[in-house]
């Protein structure tokens, strides 16, 4: 029960927010036994969603999305799409026709991928080229394929054996670059430049100037080191009444929730245009009293199981990369609680007032009531966590509705 309840918790946020919007199309292909294998060897012209606990191989073309969730996972046909994988060790050795995410304990990338590649895990490989930007957060990181753009990385050690079309971004314990870099090298920790170009400017932050090596190197631009400095304070002791602080900081909260109001209604519209249905599934689970009540219960709960969820990876073997991603999860969906909240919060005001509009008006409403809400000391922060239990909850309702819906729909294949 606590492993499915984490599987909807996790993948439910990820694809709420990260999986492309709206009604999804796809074959669904799962397996029914933990020791099944999946292998798709025929075309498929649609997106393509595989789930199981065994080997899954995928060596015919997929022209759309491929979404994958299991344990050992091989990719060797051609995507047209996006690629997002969820498993415990992936290997993908085909051309991809968009971004690549995968979330593993090991990762080999060999194939070509025509954008991005986001990759997190214990071990990762990339020996094939990536048009775009790499961004990834491991343990171990070998880049050897060729990167058109940026690389960023927060790993324990990162390795980089060939050309980076701009910049390198490691927030790494130890950074070892053996190639050429055509833009800037900024790095913290240990830093080794292994008889390598760089083009650009080369920083390192670090207290310990020893763990700097660079004198094979070819540095082009600036080369400077610095430690780890705090750039101003943030707050001044001053011998002023609780009241008067407690006013200043209302006014000073209240001009950034209404600067904020501005991105956070963008944020509520580009989720009316690109995820109507999902958007609309989630409002469902939040229309009357009864349907807010369970959608707290849910979020309420949803948190002391992910905090226990963040305290078994921090003391697994990969489970800083896998925490890393969690922390990032929880960041993106809160990210979304204002809009919708102030949808909804809109769409029971307006009519009060005998207007039927359901879109921008409502979301603007909506919006510039919780951020005044918010900005109440105490009051304001309580305010605030229900609200983010009722969206989250309701979020992972609507996700679980999707789940069960795909169930019936499902095309089993077993070898």
């Amino acid at each position: 029960m606590l492993r499915r309840f984490f599987t909807v918790l996790t993948g439910g946020l990820f694809l709420f927010i990260v999986f492309p919007f709206g009604n999804v199309d796809a074959l669904v292909i799962e397996s029914v036994k933990d020791d099944t294998q999946i292998v798709v060897t025929n075309d498929v012209d649609d997106d393509l969603l595989l789930k199981g606990e065994g080997m899954i191989t995928v060596d015919g073309d997929v022209n759309g999305d491929l979404i994958i969730l299991g344990e050992t996972v091989k990719v060797t046909g051609d995507v047209e799409g996006n690629v997002y994988i969820f498993g415990s060790t992936v290997t993908i050795e085909s051309i991809v026709g968009k971004s690549v995410y995968v979330i593993s304990g090991t990762t080999f990338l060999n194939g070509e991928v025509y954008r991005d590649v986001y990759l997190m895990g214990g071990s990762v490989h990339l020996s094939g080229p990536v048009k775009e930007d790499v961004i990834i957060a491991g343990g171990d990181v070998y880049v050897q394929g060729e990167v058109g753009d940026d690389i960023r990385a927060f790993t324990g050690t990162m390795r980089v054996n060939t050309t980076v079309g701009g910049d390198i971004v490691s927030a790494s314990g130890n950074t070892i670059i053996g190639g050429t870099v055509q833009g800037s090298v900024i790095s913290t920790g240990a830093t080794d430049l292994q008889d390598s170009i760089v083009e650009g400017d080369f920083v390192a932050y670090t207290d310990k100037n020893d763990v700097v090596k660079y004198s094979e190197s070819t540095i082009q631009g600036e080369r400077s080191i610095k430690g780890y400095e705090q750039f101003g304070e943030f707050f001044k002791t001053n011998n002023t009444s609780i009241t008067s602080t407690l006013i200043e900081d209302i006014w000073t909260k209240t001009f950034w929730s209404m600067f904020q109001c501005v991105g956070t209604v963008i944020l509520g519209y580009l989720l009316f245009k690109f995820a109507p249905v999902r958007l609309e599934n989630t409002l469902a689970k939040m229309n009357d009293t009864q349907e807010v009540l369970k959608s707290f219960l849910i979020g309420f709960f949803a948190f002391p199981v992910g905090i226990f969820i963040v305290i078994f990876l921090a003391l697994s073997i990969i489970g800083w990369p896998i925490l890393k991603v969690i922390v990032l999860l929880a960041l993106l969906s809160t990210s979304v609680v204002t809009p919708i909240s102030g949808i909804i919060l809109g769409r029971k005001i307006l009519p009060l007032i005998g207007s039927k509009r359901r879109y921008v008006v409502p979301l603007t409403l909506g919006v510039v009531i919780i951020q005044i809400i918010s900005t109440i000391p105490i009051l304001g922060w309580f305010f605030y966590q229900s609200v983010v239990f009722v969206v989250i909850g309701a979020m992972l309702r609507m996700q679980w509705g999707k789940y069960q819906i795909a169930q019936k729909m499902t095309v089993k294949v077993t070898k």
